[in-house]
């Protein structure tokens, strides 16, 4: 009986800040979103698209990174495949896909697909995250959010807050 009052007294919960503590993301991108004021936003702009990432400090490798192609902008099943091809986004980066599910979507409107995996390179080691597919008027776009596995609940925490915020207009 010790034993477990001492493993319940160091567990930590993440919650999910209150609405006075967001800060709002509207700049000039397809969505707007709330998020912790605990993050940062980078954008970024190039000939393959505009992106977002909210991270705990500049350039961090843990991250929630929003990106939009260019025009023309892939159908979803472009998307999925610009991800988990031979040579996509999983595949480059070094990280083994664990699960797909569709049960994002009962949860946000916006959302396809959830595709979990965890990170094979030697410099990510420990690190895992999800790529989640989304639709945006009849094209795709991808949210990637990637953190150490120690830090799984404030990340989630995190993700839940953005994604709860997330509106494409």
């Amino acid at each position: 009986m010790v034993s477990l009052l001492l493993l319940l007294s160091s567990v930590v919960v993440a919650q999910i800040p209150d609405e006075s503590s967001l800060r709002t993301f509207d700049s000039g991108f397809p969505f707007t979103t709330r998020y912790p004021s605990a993050l940062v936003v980078e954008t970024g702009a190039s000939d393959e698209g505009i992106s977002a990432t909210f991270s705990e400090t500049a350039g961090a490798e843990a991250s929630i990174h929003v990106r939009f192609y260019s025009r023309p902008m892939p159908k979803v099943p472009e998307v999925r495949s610009l991800v988990t091809s031979k040579d996509g986004l999983l595949d480059y980066d070094g990280w083994t896909l664990r699960e797909r599910s569709t049960d994002v979507a009962r949860q946000y409107p916006w959302a396809v697909e959830r595709l979990e995996f965890v990170a094979t390179k030697p410099s990510q080691r420990g690190f895992i995250g999800d790529v989640v597919i989304g639709k945006y008027k009849r094209a795709g776009f991808y949210v990637i959010t990637f953190y150490p596995a120690v830090d799984r609940e404030r990340w989630e925490a995190y993700q839940k807050t953005i994604f709860s915020h997330f509106r494409l207009h």
